[in-house]
């Protein structure tokens, strides 16, 4: 490797490491706004839980304890359809081994199941495609990861709650090194809880249509949260992917075959100049003998 090569290898690697460095920190940036947002989402669940709770107990003072048990355990959305698989894939590849490991999961659950299924993201149609799975109960999305459609999260929620149970499988950020696959029913989160003061509530038109209202909320918001909860293990693969993954171990060779060109540069440069003393040394020598 000539010293204008070498001068171009380094630019260059020095370049994407900067790059690198640039998305990495991105990414970071982008994790806590999204931490952000569900603690948000978690503290608007939890009023809505509230509520809630809160109504169905309102509605039910007075009556018998069998009467109300029965109403505080039963939904007012009144679903038509059994069960839906929710798969939150990604529009990109560039997440690791996080996707492919939720779509395991969910293929898994699907191929035993036969359930209608709903899957955001291009990667995860690619890999039905690539399993040869074509079905008619199977809905797909595109689905931006770093902007999501919230027209299109509202769509598909409103879709969720003709279902009984709702089985989203996401991505659940542990740690830069760790994100798992998890899957979820949000429609078993939507429970009664106890409340501490029993509040008194005037419901127009009917409290059911209230009820079934706040049900749908509950389905919406937690939707959304397992979205975003996914996007924070995206940003999580990816900076490990970045840090101690494909493109670290890549960039490191590249340091290595750096460090290793400039040592050969710098062997070869020290053999010329040795050679060239060598070779002067000899011709001054001659030139003496001659004029001896």
């Amino acid at each position: 490797m000539t010293k204008t090569e070498l001068k171009k290898f380094s630019e260059a690697v020095t370049t994407i490491k900067s790059i690198t460095r640039v998305y990495e920190q991105a990414a970071a940036r982008k994790m806590k706004m999204v931490k952000l947002e569900i603690e948000n989402i978690a503290e608007y669940l939890n009023e809505a839980t509230n509520t809630y709770s809160s109504s169905k107990y309102a509605i039910t003072e007075g009556e018998k304890a069998k009467v109300r048990q029965a109403v505080l355990g039963s939904s007012f959305r009144k679903p038509t359809k059994n069960q839906v698989l929710v798969l939150i894939a990604s529009q990109t590849q560039y997440y690791g081994n996080l996707i492919p490991s939720l779509f395991k999961e969910f293929l898994s659950y699907y191929k035993k199941s036969g359930s209608d299924a709903v899957i955001l993201g291009k990667i995860g149609k690619e890999l039905m495609e690539k399993n040869n799975i074509q079905a008619q109960n199977v809905t797909y999305w595109d689905f931006d990861d770093a902007n999501p459609s919230w027209n299109v999260v509202h769509e598909i929620s409103q879709k969720l709650g003709d279902y009984a149970k709702i089985i989203v499988f996401y991505g659940e950020y542990k740690s830069v090194l760790t994100q798992e696959a998890k899957s979820t029913d949000l429609a078993e989160k939507i429970v009664v809880r106890e409340v501490n003061e029993e509040k008194q509530y005037l419901f127009k038109p009917q409290p059911q249509v209230a009820l079934s209202f706040l049900e749908q909320q509950m389905i919406s918001g937690g939707f959304l949260e397992k979205i975003y909860e996914s996007q924070v293990a995206k940003y999580a693969a990816r900076i490990k992917i970045l840090e101690i993954g494909q493109v670290a171990e890549k960039i490191s060779n590249a340091m290595d075959d750096l460090a290793r060109g400039r040592r050969n540069f710098r062997k070869s440069s020290n053999n010329r100049k040795q050679l060239q003393l060598f070779t002067g040394s000899n011709l001054w020598q001659n030139e003496g003998l001659t004029d001896i």
